[in-house]
């Protein structure tokens, strides 16, 4: 029986204490050979500031394959992480409306390391968030009063505690990841019993990872959130210099966004709700996973094909709908919280209808809940 059947969580890169946060802390040092980066890196916002990123990079060692193949777990995605952000600031420091490009400095390190995570070329949110965290004290948790960031664009504080915010979110969510392993298991077994505990259990994550989004404001302001946000927006027609494999011709790749978390993807297959009747939303959500680490989306293919808790529940179980539900109800509270906060930190501030990943974020967000809503509560 493959590692996969068998629902090892090692197997898809999942912590079962952490959930899709990396196994240990993130890296805030590269190896001594690449120490320029972590550099570069320190001196980006100031970099930004005076309109030098461009000349900067050019400065830059471009690393041999041998050395980026030299890295590995979290010293490779510190890598992805100091690349990634230096690369959009790059682009994003060039005029709007003249052709943008990458320099081969960036362009090419940062297409080698998409290649050995099995990813676009782009900052996605695995760099942005998941890996981009530091506890100032590791005797404590983490929680968003006790996390800085490795690497930002701006000094901000705004720009922090929004990333922080989701980084303690993904720790919350860490019982609901493991729980759903557990209820596909326990449905495997027609073990009614263990099915409760484990939706218990991911209601109760639920719980605290609302509690923990509805801090968002305390250290997030809207008039600040919208001048950050251009940062991470998609690429569009952006070449790659010193990317044979491109030929010079100009790529697109979506931005992060928070749709290229795994968490709400995966408890959407774990609880086996209805899919995506909005085939434009459901190619949306798909695409996402290629922007995710490459075991989470395995991780979310899994659930996807095992689960078969909602049929148990109507069929063998029909007593476990009041939990099911509420599982329900809170995934679209934390939804529709999600959309409050798109309208008064985004929609209000900006004309822009496209969000960082390149979607209507609106119409996508506001379609996803209520098709949620519509659709996904058992009616017993």
């Amino acid at each position: 029986m493959s590692k996969a059947r068998e629902f090892n969580l090692a197997y898809f890169d999942i912590a079962p204490e952490r959930g899709f946060l990396p196994r240990e802390d993130p890296f805030v040092h590269l190896p001594a050979e690449f120490s320029y980066l972590d550099e570069f890196g320190s001196q980006l916002p100031e970099l930004i500031r005076q309109s030098k990123v461009n000349t900067a990079v050019k400065e830059l060692p471009i690393p041999s394959i041998s050395q980026l193949s030299s890295l590995r777990g979290s010293a490779l995605q510190l890598a992805w992480v100091r690349y990634g952000f230096i690369q959009s600031a790059c682009a994003r420091s060039q005029k709007s409306g003249s052709p943008i490009s990458i320099h081969k400095n960036i362009a090419w390190p940062m297409y080698h390391l998409a290649k050995t995570l099995n990813k676009p070329p782009i900052l996605s949110y695995d760099g942005y968030v998941l890996n981009n965290w530091k506890r100032k004290d590791t005797k404590y948790p983490i929680k968003v009063a006790n996390l800085e960031l490795v690497q930002t664009f701006i000094e901000n504080s705004d720009q922090a505690w929004f990333i922080l915010i989701h980084v303690d979110i993904e720790y919350e969510a860490a019982t609901a990841i493991r729980n759903l392993k557990e209820a596909v298991l326990a449905v495997e077994r027609s073990d009614d019993n263990a099915l409760e505990c484990a939706l218990l259990d991911i209601d109760k994550a639920l719980d605290n990872m609302i509690a923990t989004m509805k801090r968002m404001p305390e250290g997030a302001s809207p008039d600040k959130y919208y001048k950050i946000r251009p940062w991470i927006m998609s690429f569009e027609n952006v070449v790659y210099e010193g990317v044979p494999e491109y030929g010079g011709r100009p790529q697109s790749f979506r931005g992060q966004t928070g749709a290229q978390t795994s968490i709400f993807q995966s408890l959407e297959a774990g609880l086996q709700m209805p899919p995506m009747e909005t085939n434009e939303l459901a190619s949306y959500l798909k695409e996402m996973r290629l922007y995710m680490p490459f075991g989470h989306s395995q991780f979310i293919r899994e659930v996807e094909t095992r689960s078969r808790v909602r049929e148990f529940i109507v069929c063998l179980a029909p007593h476990l709908s009041k939990v099911y539900n509420s599982c329900v109800d809170k995934i679209c509270d934390f939804l529709n919280i999600h959309f409050e906060y798109a309208v008064t930190y985004i929609f209000q501030k900006t004309t822009n209808p496209k969000g960082t990943g390149g979607s209507d974020f609106m119409k996508y967000l506001k379609g996803r809940l209520d098709e949620r809503r519509a659709k996904a509560y058992l009616k017993i």
